[in-house]
């Protein structure tokens, strides 16, 4: 079975670095997408240990929260799924992340899990998993001119600040959960055709905030492939009204190397956990250290 990660990425190329060597396997290779605002020079080393760029239509300016988000993903998703070696599983991460297992640990991992889509979800609304309706009623902002006016119009009250988003829905039942997952190539081929199949949905999604956290989830959990849904492998630490996760260090990746377990009580159940965000550069050598000792 053969891998492909692909990595979301627009700063810190040392750590980034370090998470492409953490990867690298004969039965891996990486994706990397790097910001179209950011410098893709200074990761441009990255080429010698095999890792391919998106370029082209497939690269993208990206802005927190936005849709842009999706269409990184989607273009990493495009990337490797042209690549001339067939990848039987597609693995999204960050490029804050790093592994909490060997590389040759993953690949024994995803070769006994063929049919197992790792993704988080749960039908929205969900108040436990803060993943309330107006997700996908409260408008949002795109950047640039349109996004502008419209704010523009909603403070004039011309423009209602709210929608319905059934009738984009259709059939489908909305699904949220988190932005990272690990999809088998059939389905990340059944989303990416979905996407081009469903362009209502689509465009009403693009007026949404945090649709990486929506869209994806919703094709999947309404798709044949629900039936095979696990949580999601990548642990992240949240404190109480934070807009950001923690940032961790190498204290965090001891505990998880002994424990890679996500907690019964957790609104996504409990799994593994194979990854782990965020790290920086003050704090990712020696957490990247330690997994020189993984088996």
């Amino acid at each position: 079975m053969k891998t492909a990660y692909l990595i979301a990425a627009h700063t810190a190329p040392d750590h980034v670095r370090r998470l492409v060597e953490s990867l690298r396997h004969p039965d891996a290779a990486v994706f990397l997408h790097i910001d179209a605002k950011s410098d893709q020079t200074p990761f441009q080393s990255l080429t010698e240990l095999g890792v391919r760029f998106c370029e082209g239509a497939n690269r993208v300016k990206v802005y927190w929260g936005d849709y842009s988000q999706l269409d990184a993903t989607f273009g990493l998703m495009r990337t490797a799924l042209a690549a001339p070696e067939r990848f039987d599983r597609l693995v999204l991460i960050s490029g804050a992340d790093l592994p909490v297992r060997s590389a040759s640990h993953l690949a024994r991992f995803f070769a006994s899990h063929p049919q197992t889509e790792f993704i988080n979800l749960v039908q929205i609304p969900s108040v436990k998993a803060n993943k309330t309706e107006d997700r996908l009623t409260d408008r949002w902002f795109r950047p640039g001119l349109a996004g502008k006016i419209q704010r523009r119009l909603v403070r004039l009250g011309l423009l209602p600040k709210t929608r319905d988003y059934r009738p984009a829905f259709g059939d489908l039942k909305p699904f949220g959960g988190s932005s990272w997952w690990a999809l088998t190539r059939a389905c990340s081929e059944f989303v990416l055709a979905q996407i081009a199949a469903r362009p209502a949905l689509v465009s009403y999604i693009k007026g949404t905030a945090c649709a990486d956290e929506t869209l994806i989830q919703t094709l999947v959990g309404n798709s044949r492939f629900a039936k095979h849904v696990a949580r999601a492998l990548t642990f992240t630490r949240w404190r109480p009204g934070a807009s950001n996760p923690d940032v961790l260090g190498p204290d965090d990746m001891r505990a998880l190397m002994q424990q890679p377990e996500h907690l019964d009580d957790s609104v996504y159940g409990q799994g593994p956990i194979l990854f782990a965000r965020k790290f920086d550069a003050a704090t990712s050598a020696q957490a990247a250290k330690l997994l020189e000792t993984a088996a």
